[in-house]
């Protein structure tokens, strides 16, 4: 099973910050911060983490600042910022009890894991999604420049025995959070630091003999394992390189909320886009949605149905395998653990034949949305032609693939909310 180790954290100080500034300094992971957002969190604060996870060449920056390219920088800033007391280390090793409460249609729900240092070194971390070079290529370009982490990977453990959600309570009790951060309405993330001896030691055996799957941040752990074989094998390797830090969390929590990212696809010219019904009709029965048709439709997708919606589309439809076309045969050269999984319909008997499956991790091809009403208006913008809408994957299925080493198409999971970047940090050199 996953080695899980404490570490000493690295946390904006609430003196220096301002306890309700906390959430004007940390952000949404890299990956969901467009260039509007990322404009938004360099105004926010002057020191705002997003310096530090995405920064850009091009960004303003004082004094000799302004010569580095933007990951080095990055590293410079975290240095000035511990320098000056913005950010400050942990005395002693520790875990950290992390809890968000968060508003979802008209819901208030809480979310409560453990962050610590698991280890990358083995195989007995499950994946689920697959990962591509450029994403992984960034991450790491950033970690060899900072040898630091800014954010956390998201796992996942099952907990039949409630033994994971006992120590948590445990080891909060009676106390204060060390750090609350309050990043945009209706959200609130709290973060405690588990030190003491007898704490710590029963939130460890919680998770001790536990296999963890992978929910979120597939290319930075992949790219943490690939990493340390690296440094390993030159003889370069550290102990903080055998790790990398993730948030973990149990399958039952009942805050543990995963929302469906949709499909936006361009076309190719050799494909008007009013031909994709009837290209489709061969492997789905498609249903018309009633006008006005559209977002209501699409938001309470049923399992075993994907929407399509469209510019140039007469309708918007409904697709459901046919009866004489099951997925799981068509899908044959899948592992049998996602082949009844409706992304791996939209991928292997959509997407595939009409851009190429080399596509997928191309922006200009293919697009990723949250939410059915953003996913309308750029389609009716003119930035994409096609929106495809999916259910939400359960978390069962996660768990189930990640353990039959099988892997699906990527953002095939959206856990919301999005943990943050910049709530506590893992410094490697530290340790050096």
């Amino acid at each position: 099973m996953a080695r899980i180790a404490p570490f000493r954290g690295v946390t904006y100080s609430r003196t220096r910050v301002g306890e309700e500034k906390i959430g004007d300094v940390v952000s949404e992971p890299y990956d969901k911060i467009d260039q509007p957002l990322r404009r938004s969190y360099l105004s926010r604060h002057p020191w705002n983490c997003v310096r530090l996870i995405l920064g850009k060449d091009e960004d303003f920056a004082d004094g000799a600042l302004a010569d580095l390219k933007a990951y080095p920088r990055a590293r410079a800033y975290f240095d000035a910022w511990m320098s000056q007391g913005v950010l400050a280390r942990a005395e002693r090793p520790a875990l950290y009890v992390v809890e968000t409460d968060f508003e979802l249609d008209g819901r208030r729900l809480v979310r409560r894991g453990v962050i610590a240092r698991v280890e990358v070194s083995g195989d007995d971390v499950k994946f689920h999604e697959r990962t591509f070079a450029g994403p992984k290529g960034d991450r790491r370009l950033l970690l060899d420049a900072t040898d630091a982490e800014f954010d956390q990977v998201f796992f996942l453990v099952k907990d039949e025995d409630a033994s994971v959600a006992g120590a948590l309570a445990d080891s909060t009790k009676g106390r204060a959070p060390d750090l609350v951060a309050r990043p945009e309405p209706g959200r609130r993330d709290r973060l405690w630091a588990v030190s003491e001896p007898a704490a710590l030691a029963g939130l460890s055996r919680s998770l001790e003999r536990r296999e963890v799957t992978i929910a979120d941040g597939h290319h930075r752990f992949e790219m943490a394992r690939e990493r340390w074989l690296e440094r390993k094998k030159a003889g370069k390797a550290t102990e903080a390189d055998r790790f990398r830090t993730a948030a973990i969390f149990s399958t039952s929590d009942p805050g543990l909320t995963i929302l469906p990212t949709h499909r936006l696809v361009r076309l190719p010219k050799t494909i008007p886009a009013a031909s994709v019904p009837e290209r489709l009709a061969g492997d789905f029965v498609l249903e018309e949605v009633p006008a006005p048709g559209g977002p209501e439709a699409f938001t309470r997708l049923s399992r075993g149905t994907i929407g399509l919606h469209g510019r140039e589309l007469a309708k918007p439809w409904l697709l459901r395998p046919r009866k004489d076309r099951d997925p799981a045969k068509a899908l044959a050269s899948l592992p049998e653990s996602v082949r009844g999984l409706e992304v791996s319909w939209l991928h292997g008997l959509i997407l595939d034949p009409l851009v190429g499956e080399a596509k997928h991790d191309v922006g200009d091809v293919i697009g990723y949305q949250r939410g059915v009403l953003p996913a309308l208006e750029r389609v009716s913008k003119g930035e994409y032609d096609l929106a495809f809408f999916l259910p939400a994957t359960a978390v069962s299925d996660v768990v189930r693939c990640g353990k039959a080493g099988a892997r699906v198409p990527q953002k095939s999971t959206d856990f919301y909310p999005k943990l943050l970047s910049g709530l506590v940090m893992d410094d490697k050199r530290g340790e050096q």
